[in-house]
């Protein structure tokens, strides 16, 4: 469904005065702990792993309305693919029209990093140091919406990176 891809440059945007306070916002974030230490390897499996289970559920048919109301997504894997975007990663979709609902493709890069940037100050009121790993998987504040949000900026800067 999708390779992963490190990459160390920074995600780009085409705002520049907006990039810096957007990436600013997701370098902020503190993890806690286990998912801080998270070895790669392991942190490249959950990923995979995460994909996977959007690929499954079979979104591409949703419209946005319903995306937003589909839950299932934990908190704590939210917070893993917005580690993913901290640590400068990418992935990228073969086929990213039979991945991802029609509506996502109408969406400007710059569209795309508010959304992003809403599902960061949501992860904000979510992460605190004392979470539990146990009580993260248990929380669903994020939605099917959040993560094709996630999952498509993602694939997008796979190519994007400037030198």
């Amino acid at each position: 469904m999708c390779v992963i891809a490190k990459n160390q440059k920074a995600f780009t945007s085409s705002l520049s005065k907006k990039k810096d306070i957007f990436k600013s916002k997701i370098d902020e974030l503190v993890f806690p702990d286990f998912i801080e230490e998270t070895n790669e390897e392991m942190f490249e499996q959950l990923v995979v792993e995460l994909s996977n289970k959007y690929s499954d559920k079979n979104y591409k048919y949703f419209d946005r309305e319903d995306l937003y109301g589909e839950k299932g997504w934990s908190d704590l894997e939210v917070l893993c693919l917005l580690k993913f975007y901290k640590n400068k990663w990418s992935i990228q979709v073969p086929n990213a029209r039979e991945y991802f609902p029609n509506f996502i493709f109408t969406y400007s890069k710059e569209t795309l990093e508010k959304e992003i940037e809403n599902t960061v100050t949501k992860a904000y009121q979510v992460i605190k140091p004392l979470n539990l790993q146990s009580i993260l998987k248990r929380r669903e504040w994020f939605t099917a919406l959040d993560i094709t949000y996630l999952l498509h900026y993602f694939a997008l800067n796979h190519t994007d990176y400037k030198d």
